[in-house]
């Protein structure tokens, strides 16, 4: 009889203590990089495009400030410690030195991003992807231009891991444009624009930081 109370405080006590492991190595198991992910910052873009010389609008209002900066909202999944992919979604608005003329350029990306160091704090990142790229001459006095490109990727980054959620996340990626379209109307009405298909390239140099959650 004197033993009982003994067998049930050791079995109690073994209990709590395997209770105890399975929790703490659940946590020391979770992966990084696993299930979705959704992650929204800031972001400052330099862009750069040639359509093949040709004259469209005054000269004065063809010209605007490669620079902008905007937010940038990205949601990933990630298939494991290594691997994940991301869209990518960036607007910014860019000065021009006309008084009736506002240039804005967007974009949509899909990447993979392969992490290099996992199960480091800090984790560099190489990115690679495609998407297409948008420019907008938004004009309330004469017709809009909307030029629609496609866009290749390389880029790289570096993630500081906070917490098993929580990251922040900094990234630079190269782009090459290819215009493929040109849409000339009025862009807040609903009738469709002129639609031709038009030559150019261009360039765009992106830098992001993001606050990013894992679900």
């Amino acid at each position: 009889m004197n033993g009982v109370p003994g067998q049930r405080y050791f079995t109690v006590t073994l209990a709590l203590g395997l209770l105890f492991s399975g929790v703490v190595l659940a946590d020391e198991g979770r992966q990084y990089n696993q299930g979705f992910q959704l992650g929204l910052g800031w972001g400052v873009s330099e862009v750069t495009v040639d359509l093949d010389n040709r004259v469209l609008l005054p000269g004065d209002e063809q010209d605007f400030d490669s620079f902008s900066q905007g937010p940038d909202l990205v949601c990933g999944y990630g298939f494991g410690p290594h691997f994940r992919t991301e869209f990518t979604f960036h607007i910014g608005k860019h000065d021009s030195p006309s008084t009736v003329l506002d240039t804005y350029t967007g974009g949509l990306r899909f990447d993979g991003v392969i992490t290099l160091l996992p199960d480091a704090p800090l984790q560099p990142e190489l990115i690679a992807g495609m998407g297409w790229f948008g420019l907008i001459y938004d004009n309330d006095q004469t017709a809009d231009y909307f030029y629609a490109m496609l866009q290749g990727s390389l880029g790289g980054g570096l993630r500081w891991r906070m917490s098993d959620r929580w990251s922040v996340n900094g990234s630079y990626v190269f782009s090459i444009l290819d215009v493929e379209r040109e849409i000339v109307g009025d862009l807040d009405s609903e009738q469709d624009g002129d639609l031709r298909f038009v030559g150019g390239d261009g360039h765009l140099h992106r830098v992001a930081v993001r606050m990013v959650y894992d679900f």
